[in-house]
């Protein structure tokens, strides 16, 4: 089990230096890799309650996507498509993505569960009989078989698409609300807006919280993927006030992928005196001081930087000072926020589970650790061949009761000791962790 998850909130880069360096960055990665994506948003439905948002967040992801490398499939993102109209774009995507580095697939709209199994909604589609389901909507398992054999590195799957059932008022009663879980094939990640059978927001200004999470996560640089899915989880947990909690499903991957690389440090300076120069002044909001360097070593291994920095000082007029005011002494309350948040639960707990009853294949007693982080930890649970993960926040109290997959999972932190139970009725297991 590996227990890592921290909340990290997209910032924009106002500091020139490191708009520099990602801009760099990102087009080493382009040139190093060959990645394509294809971006579907249907929401103009004809037959069945529209989703004013799907277009929206297609432009927003084929756009961060383009802005990060990715070629895309038509051009573009691929708007208000009938069946063969997205046929023919699945088919050109599975064409393209043969021996890519990355290949990305993207679909915002309606989406249904019909025994088990999920389908992807064209705008045409206007069910009445759940016979009808395989000749007018995409089984999702379209997608997976063209992404499957084509020698990509990673496969990424990503599905807004987790919504009430479009078509409970024309007959059709049969499909499920949300998605079904899939089984990710070999090296592919699939992520939901939600929890398998959940149902997740449009959104109410203009893109769903989901994909406006996960433009602003796979920004950030030096975030593996596995980090922009966590970021995306707690970002969206947070913006909904924790009604709808996105979801990943993934098989191994080998290596690791960065939608934006570490930004990679200047080499050192050749010259050490120019490096001790460039360190007295590197950081200075001075125009005078930072010509002076350039001065001197106008071919300087941060000839490119210190120009840019002078660029921008010259460019921004200083904000006006503030007006004085007379500061009038009032008593303060005693700060609380630390003391009352979550957030004095972290750390790392490290101890041991113990069966409580007898489960097959699992030792009487193994080691455990588990690190929390912003007042949440992540529980990743091999289930039937899939990694099945859940942000587990605690409350005030440091307690937590939560379903993952089949188990139930439950337990809260006293003084320094956590407790977990983790099973079911015929395989429990508990375990106290002391706080390291």
């Amino acid at each position: 089990m590996r227990v890592q998850f921290g909340l990290a909130s997209f910032r924009r880069f106002t500091a020139p230096l490191w708009l520099l360096g990602c801009l760099l960055v990102c087009r080493q990665s382009e040139a190093a890799e060959r990645r394509i994506a294809l971006v579907i948003g249907n929401g103009a439905y004809q037959s069945v309650s529209p989703l004013p948002n799907s277009a929206n967040d297609a432009r927003l992801m084929a756009k961060t996507l383009g802005d990060l490398g990715f070629k895309l499939v038509g051009g573009g993102p691929q708007l208000n498509l009938d069946k063969p109209a997205m046929e023919k774009a699945i088919q050109d995507f599975g064409r393209q993505i043969v021996s890519a580095d990355v290949g990305l697939f993207y679909y915002a709209g309606h989406g249904v569960q019909v025994r088990g199994s999920n389908y992807l909604v064209p705008i045409t589609a206007n069910l009445t009989r759940e016979n009808d389901v395989d000749f007018q909507m995409i089984d999702a398992q379209l997608v997976l078989r063209q992404m499957g054999d084509n020698g990509a590195k990673l496969n990424i799957v990503l599905l807004d698409a987790c919504r009430n059932n479009p078509f409970a008022v024309t007959g059709l009663r049969a499909a499920g609300g949300g998605l079904a879980q899939m089984g990710a094939p070999e090296g592919t990640i699939i992520s939901y807006a939600t929890q398998p059978g959940a149902v997740a927001q449009d959104g109410s200004d203009g893109d769903s919280p989901y994909t406006k999470s996960l433009a602003a996560a796979m920004r950030e640089p030096g975030r593996t993927v596995f980090d922009v899915f966590n970021n995306v989880g707690l970002m969206v947990k947070t913006s909904t006030r924790g009604s709808q909690q996105p979801w990943v499903s993934s098989s191994p991957i080998q290596g690791q992928f960065f939608f934006v690389p570490p930004v990679q440090a200047p080499p050192p300076a050749s010259d050490s005196g120019e490096q001790l120069y460039w360190q007295s002044v590197g950081s200075s909001n001075s125009v005078a001081e930072l010509s002076s360097y350039l001065q001197r070593y106008p071919n300087g291994t941060f000839a490119d930087l210190a120009r840019v920095r002078i660029a921008s000082l010259q460019s921004t007029k200083p904000p006006p000072p503030p007006p004085q005011q007379v500061a009038i002494a009032t008593p303060q309350p005693a700060a609380t926020t630390r003391t009352t948040s979550t957030t004095r639960f972290d750390g790392l707990y490290s101890g041991s589970m113990a069966s409580l009853t007898r489960c097959a294949g699992l030792a009487a007693t193994r080691p455990m650790d588990i690190k929390i982080i912003d007042g949440a930890f992540t529980w990743t649970e091999l289930v039937d061949n899939q990694n099945m993960t859940k942000v587990i926040p605690l409350d005030s109290n440091g307690s937590f009761d939560v379903d993952i997959a089949t188990v139930h999972l439950s337990g809260g932190i006293s003084g320094t000791t956590l407790e977990v139970k983790y099973g079911t009725n015929a395989c429990l297991q508990r375990g106290l962790l002391a706080r390291k």
